[in-house]
């Protein structure tokens, strides 16, 4: 009788252990997986195009906390609101557009340009230096 319940103790254990290994793997693969969307689903896929166009609604509405996230992470502290304030006011004393055949793209680097057109109909172009990374375009520098 004795090493009947022996026997029967030792068959159920392994089970249990193994059930709950069971539970723990198919748990673990679950917060990969949701790490994973969450992960992939920060990442912005717009175009330098879009970036650009962004950039430059926020800086004519005078948005310098929305334009700064355009900004690699580099080229933030390089650029203050002063910096973005200057674009704005020549941004604003006339016409400033960005145009599809006004970006170069070589690779992982992208050029665009904004034109500014004054009042007094000169015209002024402004280079907007863009690289992608893993989280998607960003801009480098402004010229």
């Amino acid at each position: 009788m004795h090493q009947q319940q022996e026997a029967a103790t030792t068959e159920t254990y392994p089970k249990k252990k193994t059930l709950n290994i069971k539970f723990m793997v198919v748990g673990l693969i679950a917060v990969i997986v949701v790490l994973g969307i969450v992960f992939f689903g920060m990442r912005d896929t717009s175009g330098p195009l879009e970036i650009s166009q962004g950039f430059v609604m926020d800086v004519k509405k005078g948005d310098y906390s929305s334009a700064k996230k355009s900004f690699s992470t580099d080229a933030k502290s390089t650029y203050t609101d002063l910096d973005l304030k200057r674009l704005k006011e020549k941004f604003s004393s006339g016409v400033a557009y960005t145009a599809q055949n006004n970006l170069t793209m070589t690779g992982d680097n992208a050029v665009q340009i904004v034109e500014h057109t004054g009042i007094d109909g000169k015209t002024t172009r402004h280079m907007i230096y863009l690289e992608k990374d893993f989280w998607g375009w960003k801009i480098i520098s402004l010229n």
